[in-house]
């Protein structure tokens, strides 16, 4: 499903994929931000908006910036817990000390560890 000829991905790409990847649906399907009315992922990154996986700024997505390692990991692990219909709970963080440049004072520190726990 993943285009890896490229060496980067956008915002919007990546709500492309995890969308196709998790098969997450929403019945709605309104514009959350103003930046995306034209965009050719609206719909997937609508669907994300509403189910919570992704934030915008401002009331914007800014779905052509590139994904970062905090955001791919926000957005998989939202992904999945959207798709287990599920809440981020971490009560210890056992696993993200295998990871040299991460401390637990990260942003993105527990959906991390949410990611190692499930071997992802």
């Amino acid at each position: 499903i993943i285009d890896m000829t490229k060496s980067t991905m956008t915002k919007s790409e990546m709500a492309k994929y995890l969308v196709e990847i998790f098969q997450l649906k929403f019945p709605q399907n309104d514009d959350v931000f103003s930046d995306i009315s034209n965009h050719k992922y609206r719909s997937a990154i609508t669907i994300l908006a509403q189910l919570g996986v992704v934030a915008g700024r401002n009331g914007k997505f800014y779905p052509d910036i590139e994904t970062h390692r905090a955001d791919g990991i926000i957005m998989i692990a939202n992904s999945l817990l959207a798709k287990e219909r599920k809440a981020l709970v971490i009560n210890e963080f056992y696993h993200l000390n295998t990871i040299n440049d991460v401390t637990y004072f990260a942003t993105y520190a527990p959906h991390l560890e949410y990611l190692l726990e499930h071997e992802i």
